[in-house]
């Protein structure tokens, strides 16, 4: 904590004073969940430590608005121990008018089905409003967790709108990591784009792949491949299905290098290992495109009959 205050005082002694407008407060990096810290107990260390740094800030002149943004995993607790958890903090800190209360809605880091949304920003509204004063915001993620792929738009806005009845703003994390058409394909920034100016999520499906073709290249080992489907604004990924059932998806990737990196195409085959207890006459793949806004096209299919 001491050496937080050191590093805060030589960024607002260097900067504040040059960027008023666009240095508008601090944010507590230590990013708190409810696995580590799950009791009273926990929460009344948690508050010593915040009040370290709030009150130098004060003693310094420099108490800006401090934006917490802790993330929930539904496994380790309940909304209500949490909300009850992040009341008591509140009460026990000098947290007050403008500091930002500002939670991961932890669905793309896997904490929260989005179903579970809801009840947790219900319970969490509870403990802020314990706190007059105190900022109630979003933080929506972007990205899955399974593969730190960008999610499409329409999951996004849903976050985003099971979300706003409860806060006062949204944030993300992050826009520039996983939609910014300097890190990802345009087809991003262009839908969400659209969707900000119109107020509506373009719903054009893309069109099915040109052409799907199964060969058995081992036993009970096919080859999927397909010809590239075609959208509007552009192709996200693909969905490849076994007797209805999803087995692979391939989406566009970010950039880990700038503008120095090298963006990789999209993969258009997939090879699929049959498990030999599968006593299968003949299999049925298809094939679907998906879109940036997350609008799925309608099947091209292919079969194949087993030896």
């Amino acid at each position: 904590m001491k050496r937080g205050n050191v590093i805060a005082d030589e960024l607002y002694t260097k900067y504040y004073s040059q960027y008023p407008n666009a240095f508008y407060g601090w944010y507590w990096v230590y990013e708190v969940d409810n696995l580590n810290f799950k009791t009273k107990d926990d929460f009344f260390v948690l508050a010593k430590a915040i009040d370290i740094n709030l009150k130098y800030l004060k003693e310094k002149n420099h108490r800006l608005p401090l934006m917490l943004s802790p993330f929930m995993n539904s496994i380790y607790g309940t909304a209500e121990e949490y909300s009850k958890n992040w009341a008591y903090l509140f009460q026990h800190t000098g947290l007050g008018k403008g500091d930002i209360f500002c939670p991961q809605d932890s669905v793309g880091g896997g904490g929260l089905k989005i179903d579970e949304v809801d009840h947790w920003f219900s319970e969490l509204r509870k403990a802020v409003d314990t706190k007059p004063g105190l900022l109630f915001w979003a933080n929506t993620e972007t990205f899955n967790h399974l593969n730190w792929s960008s999610v499409p738009l329409n999951q996004f806005i849903r976050q985003m709108e099971i979300e706003n009845p409860y806060v006062d703003n949204i944030i993300t994390f992050a826009y520039c990591h996983y939609y910014s058409p300097n890190n990802i394909n345009k087809g991003f920034h262009k839908t969400y784009l659209k969707y900000v100016k119109s107020g509506q999520l373009e719903n054009r499906k893309p069109t099915p792949p040109k052409k799907v073709k199964v060969k058995e290249v081992r036993e009970n080992k096919f080859l999927i491949s397909w010809y590239s489907a075609h959208d509007n604004i552009g192709i996200y990924g693909y969905k490849v299905y076994r007797n209805k059932k999803l087995i692979f998806t391939t989406n566009v990737e970010r950039i880990f290098k700038g503008k120095e990196g090298k963006r990789e195409g999209l993969v258009m085959g997939y090879i699929d290992k049959v498990s030999l207890e599968d006593k299968l006459k003949e299999i049925n793949y298809e094939v679907r495109a998906i879109d940036f806004a997350g609008n799925i096209s309608k099947p091209k299919k292919a079969k194949v009959s087993k030896k």
